[in-house]
């Protein structure tokens, strides 16, 4: 087991994504392209935990979140509810992240990446950072019906379907990191896109005594948040 040792904590949040895994689309990017099953599902990962110095932005949950966030605010990132590759439904933990970093705007993340000769992370709302192609998300469809119709149809009509709807959802990304544009950079303390370990709803109810609503960020207590580390073989100490 891996010590985490950290003298001030400002706060500590769950929060929850849905991966790349979640759908036939994702499944397909993952076998054409080698992602990791437990990568974010959308064009513009959020979070991008690809990245050496994993991001959050407002992308997701606009001001509910990321704006709240500042250096020394710890976060763990959960999947949604699902079977994740299993027969039976779990949550798999997926990331413990530090923040480091609160940028007011996408373009001053892109001068702190680019400074250090890290590639700009998916999420960042720059002119010349391009979103990820409609093939190498789980796609944006609401229903199961709506993916078949998509898989069964042409490589054609499934490049020009893929092209329209990645533009419609980069543009609206881009008006919200335009409302929004707090640009948060953390460094992962414990991170496993592969196989990572496995939440299950007995563990949800021993820690928290009660079932909870991944929906919306979620801030937790230090003792919860040593009980959801030591799932990920992570000894939370508070240093003193």
């Amino acid at each position: 087991m891996e010590t985490y040792s950290k003298k001030y904590i400002r706060t500590i949040r769950l929060n929850s994504f849905h991966p790349l895994c979640e759908t036939r689309i994702g499944r397909n990017a993952m076998e054409t392209f080698g992602y990791p099953p437990f990568i974010d599902a959308s064009c513009r990962r959020e979070p991008d935990f690809e990245n050496p110095f994993p991001s959050i932005t407002a992308l997701c949950r606009q001001d509910k979140f990321a704006p709240q966030l500042v250096p020394n605010d710890l976060v763990i990132y959960i999947t949604v509810k699902g079977n994740w590759l299993e027969s039976f439904e779990h949550y798999r933990i997926i990331a413990i992240l530090e923040v480091i970093e609160r940028k007011e705007t996408h373009s001053e993340a892109k001068s702190w990446y680019s400074h250090r000769g890290i590639p700009l992370p998916s999420n960042c709302m720059v002119e010349d950072n391009l979103p990820h192609s409609f093939i190498e998300t789980a796609g944006n469809y609401d229903t199961e019906t709506e993916i078949e119709r998509f898989l069964i149809s042409s490589g054609e009509k499934q490049r020009m379907v893929g092209e329209r709807r990645i533009k419609l959802w980069d543009d609206q990304y881009r008006a919200k990191s335009r409302r929004w544009g707090v640009f948060i950079i953390t460094r992962p303390v414990f991170i496993n896109l592969s196989d990572p370990p496995i939440l299950r709803p007995d563990d949800i109810i021993s820690i928290f005594g009660k079932k909870i609503n991944t929906r919306m960020p979620k801030k937790i207590s230090r003792l919860e948040f040593k009980a959801l580390a030591a799932i990920a073989d992570i000894d939370f100490v508070e240093a003193k």
